[in-house]
């Protein structure tokens, strides 16, 4: 079921023009809109909180310029700056590296983080058994 935030003739074209133009920022997306900067924002923040839209601050000339991607793995949000696959693959190892450190140690101080792992699964909508099997994986791919 599409969301009204999607249902209308104005988001699909901001969709197709972001598909197009990866990194757009939201003057931009206006103007080839032909269509008020703020009616365009709100659009896109609406998309953004659906999940539709990506989006990362860029400072430009001292103003925080709002950069758009239809995908959420081309934001590096620390560094604010649109990143490869390799780069991604990095980033994601070390990320999942420190996150077993911290198991780890939660472990060595006798507290158990796998209720809170199956309550996040729970409300993201993931299955236990994927969580665990995703878990594993991972630390493979990392012990590899």
């Amino acid at each position: 079921m599409m969301t009204s935030a999607t249902s209308n003739p104005e988001s699909e074209a901001i969709l197709g023009i972001i598909a197009k133009q990866e990194n757009i920022s939201v003057y931009n997306l206006a103007k080839k809109l032909g269509a008020n900067y703020g009616k365009i924002e709100r659009q896109v923040v609406e998309l953004i909180k659906i999940g539709k839209v990506f989006a990362r601050a860029r400072v430009e000339n001292g103003r925080n310029i709002k950069m758009l991607s239809l995908n959420p793995n081309n934001v590096n949000l620390e560094a604010g700056q649109i990143i490869g696959k390799s780069a991604q693959h990095s980033i994601l190892s070390e990320a999942f590296h420190h996150l077993h450190g911290i198991f780890l140690e939660l472990n060595e101080l006798g507290i158990d983080p796998t209720p809170a792992l199956f309550s996040y699964a729970e409300k993201h909508g993931i299955e236990r058994e994927r969580l665990v099997s995703m878990l594993d994986a991972a630390e493979q791919a990392i012990n590899n």
